[in-house]
């Protein structure tokens, strides 16, 4: 007897399948669990910053562009951490959404909104895109790959559950094994250095990034911009003309170090200072010396640029959250759009000059007895000049129209002087902050027994000669920077030297000081022949004070290095300039410290013009004919 349906109908037999309606299946998508969102949003980020990498790779070595962007081996691990963030995040929103809507639309619509941010992160990289064209055709590549995927979307969604936590993971990995390879390969290279000279001194040299004399109290400034380096100078020797080699980063850092001027070396705009020469760094370490850089520069002053050789302790990037997110493209960007729409100047990767103090005040300890040789870069008055409260406010109340120097753009004079009032307060509290580590540094015993040398690398520009910036041109605002040096009961403290002197002479002037003789392969005179004439002639021993810039691609029209290489000296008192163009300049500097009128075209000037000339000449010939020299096999 058959079962009958309660309430009457058709009998159904107890073991038939019940038939499901097509239709129902639409109601239980695939994509329910707002997880697999963000699984799909980290693979796509790891990737992301995979390709990024490569396009990076690609970029500065086999173009050989590599200031064009950002890129190191650090980026290996920090790029694909950044856009894994990122996407994540995104995978995260669509992951809260899902928990409200269901349906394929929302996967096909997370699917487009990650390839469209993988798209963009490679477009962006190429600077002949505007970014608003980049976007727009990155959101129609990632709408029309997720209309070609959209039929496997569940097999997507086991693919990013298998593959994620694995690329995770080796990213992890990645990053662990660069941070303990390092310090094994610092480590070795520590145990197998030789013995330091018996009572060895350490050496610090410190260089203030961007940082002009005219603009330091200590040199006559009307504002008190630099109180601390004004008790510094009291136990120190000062120059007042020290002159740059060139007025731009690299290549004067790099003369610093190997004691060549700019056109002997390779350091330029896209190229990297080579091997060629031995820097101060190489020297001091074969001497014995633990070597160690901390730097803020993290452009020119990453390891790629060539400047951290000889430094078995080399610091020059920022590992935060948000600075580790910035290294990205999609990261900058949002940074970028960020500091538009709040008027600010954010840059997470950038150290401020208190987390510079405190890495090398935690590294100081580890030193043992060892002498150092201790390099320091601050980056705190380099554009955009944004100091920290109460700096922010020292000399003016009013906020600048920008405190982005932006080279390139002409600037309005109220943009000017807004620039001169953000910049002078950077340089306060850089002071502020070099105050507090020289204090710190005596308090633990350590100055009594250190040669220091404050400088910097290039001036800046405000409009004194019809543009603002640094590197396209060398008129002294680009080129005068402080020099001062101390060397506890080794040198007369308080003295100051007015005649003109190059930065070039810094490895030969500490070699000297530490009685390690000359040579070693860095070339140029002590500058203590200033104090301690050469002891057979009573002479001083000089180096020509010449300066120079090559002429950087898509430079305005109005810049002075725009018509081509550019070369100076200064002879006397006398700056002579050569144009790239074949005009030449001609300022009495004593007279006329802003170089405001050329006397090369008058004749009671003919005499020190052909002066200039032919010591300009013959300065470059004698360099050339030595750099031929040393390449000789």
């Amino acid at each position: 007897m058959s079962e009958t349906a309660v309430g009457g109908g058709d009998a159904v037999e107890p073991n038939a399948k019940r038939a499901i309606a097509p239709h129902s299946v639409a109601t239980d998508p695939p994509w329910k669990r707002g997880g697999d969102f963000v699984l799909l949003g980290v693979l796509f980020g790891v990737a992301t910053g995979v390709g990024e990498f490569a396009l990076r790779w690609f970029i500065a070595s086999v173009l050989h562009q590599p200031s064009h962007h950002d890129f190191g081996i650090d980026l290996l691990w920090m790029l694909p951490t950044a856009n894994l963030l990122l996407l994540g995040g995104v995978g995260a929103v669509f992951g809260v959404a899902s928990s409200r809507w269901r349906g394929d639309w929302l996967a096909r619509g997370a699917l487009a909104a990650f390839t469209a941010a993988a798209v963009l992160a490679m477009l962006l990289h190429f600077r002949m895109l505007h970014e608003v064209v980049s976007a727009i055709l990155s959101v129609g590549v990632g709408v029309r790959f997720a209309d070609v995927i959209a039929g496997r979307l569940e097999r997507i969604r086991h693919v990013a559950r298998r593959l994620t936590w694995p690329a995770v993971a080796t990213v992890g990995l990645i990053a662990f094994s660069m941070f303990v390879s390092r310090a094994l390969i610092e480590r070795r290279a520590v145990s197998k250095l030789g013995t330091a000279p018996a009572n060895a001194a350490n050496v610090l040299i410190i260089v203030l990034d961007a940082v002009r004399a005219p603009s330091l109290s200590v040199y006559g400034y009307a504002r008190r911009t630099s109180p601390e380096l004004e008790r510094f100078a009291a136990r120190s020797v000062k120059f007042e003309r020290a002159i740059v080699t060139a007025p731009w980063s690299l290549p004067s850092h790099a003369s610093m170090f190997t004691g060549r001027y700019a056109h002997e070396m390779s350091a330029d705009w896209d190229v990297p200072l080579d091997g060629t020469y031995p820097t101060l760094a190489e020297v001091l370490r074969n001497r014995g010396y633990l070597t160690a850089g901390f730097v803020a520069n993290n452009f020119y002053g990453k390891p790629e640029f060539g400047l951290n050789r000889g430094f078995l302790h080399y610091e020059s990037r920022k590992f935060s959250v948000w600075a580790i997110i910035a290294t990205s493209k999609l990261g900058d960007a949002l940074v970028r759009a960020f500091n538009r729409l709040t008027n600010s100047y954010h840059r997470p990767s950038r150290m401020a000059a208190s987390e510079v103090n405190g890495r090398l005040l935690d590294w100081v300890p580890s030193r043992g007895s060892r002498p150092f040789f201790v390099f320091v870069n601050y980056f705190d008055v380099h554009t955009p000049y944004v100091a920290p409260p109460p700096y922010n406010r020292l000399f003016s109340a009013v906020e600048p129209p920008t405190r982005e120097m932006r080279e390139g753009h002409r600037k309005t004079s109220a943009e000017l002087e807004g620039l001169r009032d953000a910049y002078d307060q950077s340089i306060s509290y850089l002071d502020s902050q070099l105050g507090i580590l020289l204090k710190e540094l005596d308090t633990r015993g350590v100055l009594a027994n250190t040669l220091v040398i404050v400088t910097s690398d290039h001036g800046e520009e405000f409009g004194e000669h019809g543009w603002a910036g640094h590197g396209n041109g060398l008129y002294l605002p680009g080129l005068h920077v402080p020099l001062l040096i101390s060397f506890p009961s080794r040198i007369p403290a308080g003295r100051v030297f007015d005649d003109p002197v190059t930065l070039r002479d810094l490895p030969a002037t500490v070699l000297d000081l530490l009685a390690l003789g000359t040579g070693g392969g860095l070339p140029g005179n002590s500058l203590a022949s200033r104090w301690r004439p050469t002891e057979s002639t009573g002479r001083i021993s000089e180096s020509p004070v010449l300066a120079e810039v090559t002429s950087p691609e898509n430079a305005p029209s109005w810049y002075a290095v725009a018509k081509g290489d550019m070369e100076s000296i200064i002879v006397g008192k006398h700056h002579y300039i050569r144009n790239g163009d074949g005009r030449e300049e001609l300022f009495d500097i004593v007279a006329d410290p802003w170089e405001t009128k050329d006397l090369a075209g008058a004749q009671k000037a003919n005499a020190e013009l052909s002066i200039a000339r032919h010591a300009l000449d013959s300065a470059i010939r004698t360099t050339r004919r030595a750099v031929a020299d040393d390449r000789k096999p």
